[in-house]
Formats: structure tokens, sequence, C-alpha cells
């Protein structure tokens, strides 16, 4: 299970999301992609929008662009610092796609 840290600008967590069902913002899809000449990670993340913890708007207001998300993936004891870019809206399904780079670009 890979875990999901949405941070404001001040680095306070703001909400958690997780690849398996929980309560907390469900993660449907995420796709990292690498490039080792660069040194940066490209993640492109879709989330639902509907939670037992968290109503639409907070989700919307965690997931603003410039905002960060740490990726806890289950291999690994360290967070990986990414920075929201883009955001997709999908209002018939009820999900959010997201572009979120290396926090250190």
């Amino acid at each position: 299970m890979t875990e999901f840290y949405f941070a404001d600008r001040r680095m306070e967590i703001l909400g958690v999301g997780s690849t398996d069902e929980t309560d907390s913002i469900l993660i449907i899809e995420d796709d990292l992609q690498e490039t080792l000449k660069t040194a940066s990670g490209i993640y492109t993340v879709t989330i639902s929008m509907i939670s037992k913890k968290y109503d639409p708007s907070m989700i919307e207001d965690f997931t603003k662009i410039l905002n960060y998300v740490l990726v806890k993936r289950p291999d690994s004891d360290k967070c990986d610092y990414y920075t929201i870019m883009d955001i997709e809206e999908d209002y018939e399904e009820l999900t959010r796609t997201m572009t979120i780079e290396n926090a250190g670009l």
C-alpha cells in the first residue's frame, strides 16, 4: 500500500490518501515516470473525490496547484516530495487527476 500525504506550502499535512480502500482519500491510479538522466520524476495521480473522512471541498483544498504531495512507498522508509503542477477534473466520474513533479526541481 502506497500512502500519499497532502501538504500546504508550509508543509503542514492537510489530508491523507492511500491506494487501499480506507476512509482516507482513495488513490485510484498512480503512474510514476522517472528519468535517471535528469534525476526527475513526474507522477500522474488520480483520486476519488468521494471519501468517508473528507468532503469534496476539503479534497479540492488539499490538492491545489503548488501544494505538496509526500509519497511513502511500501518498499521504503522515506517519503518522496512532489509539487502539484496541473489538475484535471472529471465531474462525471467524480475524480481528480493531478500531475505532480519532484519538489526539488
